[in-house]
C-alpha cells in the first residue's frame, strides 16, 4: 500500500460535479469550496488529495490545463463521496476504532520503512495531518464496502455457471513447470548443485531460485530445451558471459482448462467487483437525493486561476 490506493468508486463519480451539485449565495468561510450536509471541504483538502493520489499511483504532474482541471474535479468528487460515506457510517453507528487506523498507518509506513516515511511525505509535499485525514477516509471506505455494500450484493450459482459457459476459454491454463533456475561463476558449482538436486537436496539461495511458471516465461532458456528435459534432472550447463547457468525441473503440470467448480471463487470475485460498482452507484444516487451538496459559485473561477498559475509554472 504505497500511500493510499485510489478508492474503487472514483470512476463512477466523474459526472458528479456537473450533475448533482447545488449552489447557495450565503457566506462561506474563506478557503471552503464545498459543503456536504454542512461539512466543509477546502481547497487545501483538494490539493492534498491530488498529491496523495499522485503518490499512490505514480501519476505524473498534470501536463495541460485540461488535465489539471479534471484532476481537481476528480479530487473534489472523491472528497464529496468520502464525506457521504463517513456520514452514513456514523448514522448507522458503524464506528471504527483507533486501532484500525493505526494498523493501516503502520502498513503504509512499513512500505517505505518507518524511518524513511516522513522523508517520503516531505518529498511528495504531503503534510502528515493531511495523510492521516485521507487515510481515515480510506479505512472508512473499506468498512463501508464490507458493512454496507457487500450485504446488498447477491451472486447466485446460476450466474456463476452462466459466466463460465460464456467465457470458457478464459479459464484455460498453460503447461506449468516447477523448476529451479541455477547460475554460478564456475561450471563445477553448477554440476555439484545438480548432483545434490537429483538426490533430492534442493538448495535455494546464492545459486538457485525455484519457481512455478509457464514455459514461455522461463528466464533465459529455450522452450525446446525445457520440453525435452526429463523430470528431476538438470539441463546441460551453458556459459553466458562470466556466468554458468542451467535449469532443473522438479515436475510439470499439463495444460488444461479449469472446471466450473475450480473457477467458482474466481468468477465470484469478478462478479462481486462488477456488482460492487453497481451497488455503489445506486447507493450514491439515493444518498445524493437526500443530501445537501453545495459548491461555492466562484469555484470554477478559482479553478481557472489555479490551473493558469500551474501552466505558468510548467512554462
Amino acid at each position: 500500500m504505497k500511500f493510499l490506493a485510489p478508492p474503487f468508486f472514483l470512476p463512477a463519480l466523474l459526472i458528479l460535479f456537473c450533475c448533482v451539485i447545488s449552489c447557495r449565495n450565503d457566506k462561506i468561510p474563506e478557503g471552503v469550496v464545498a459543503r456536504v450536509n454542512g461539512e466543509n471541504i477546502t481547497l487545501h483538502d483538494i490539493r492534498a488529495a491530488m498529491d496523495i493520489k499522485m503518490g499512490a499511483t505514480g501519476q505524473p504532474f498534470p501536463g495541460t490545463i485540461e488535465e489539471a482541471r479534471k484532476n481537481y474535479i476528480d479530487a473534489l468528487n472523491a472528497l464529496i463521496a468520502g464525506a457521504l460515506i463517513r456520514q452514513d457510517l456514523a448514522k448507522k453507528k458503524l464506528t471504527i476504532g483507533e486501532r484500525a487506523y493505526q494498523l493501516a498507518q503502520e502498513e503504509v509506513k512499513d512500505d517505505y520503512g518507518q524511518e524513511d516515511f516522513p522523508k517520503a511525505l516531505e518529498e511528495a509535499f504531503i503534510r502528515e495531518e493531511d495523510f492521516e485525514k485521507l487515510l481515515r477516509d480510506f479505512v472508512n471506505m473499506e468498512v463501508f464496502q464490507t458493512s454496507v455494500l457487500y450485504p446488498s450484493i447477491n451472486i447466485t450459482a446460476e450466474e456463476i455457471r452462466r459466466y463460465y459457459e460464456e467465457r470458457k476459454d478464459a479459464f484455460d491454463r498453460p503447461e506449468i513447470y516447477n523448476l529451479c533456475y541455477v547460475a554460478a561463476p564456475a561450471r563445477d558449482e553448477i554440476i555439484e548443485w545438480c548432483e545434490k538436486a537429483e538426490r533430492g537436496i534442493i538448495e535455494e539461495g546464492d545459486f538457485a531460485q525455484c519457481m512455478k511458471l509457464p514455459i514461455e516465461n522461463a528466464p533465459a532458456l529455450k522452450q525446446t530445451k525445457l520440453q525435452s528435459l526429463k523430470l528431476n534432472s538438470c539441463a546441460q550447463p551453458e556459459q553466458n558471459e562470466d556466468v554458468w547457468q542451467t535449469v532443473y525441473i522438479l515436475d510439470k503440470a499439463p495444460a488444461r482448462r479449469l472446471g466450473v467448480t475450480e473457477s467458482f471463487p474466481i468468477i465470484e470475485r469478478i462478479l462481486l467487483n462488477e456488482k460492487k460498482s453497481e451497488a455503489f452507484n445506486q447507493w450514491l444516487e439515493n444518498k445524493i437525493k437526500t443530501s445537501r451538496i453545495e459548491v461555492i459559485p466562484t469555484f470554477n473561477e478559482s479553478l481557472e486561476k489555479i490551473v493558469e498559475e500551474m501552466d505558468k509554472e510548467v512554462e
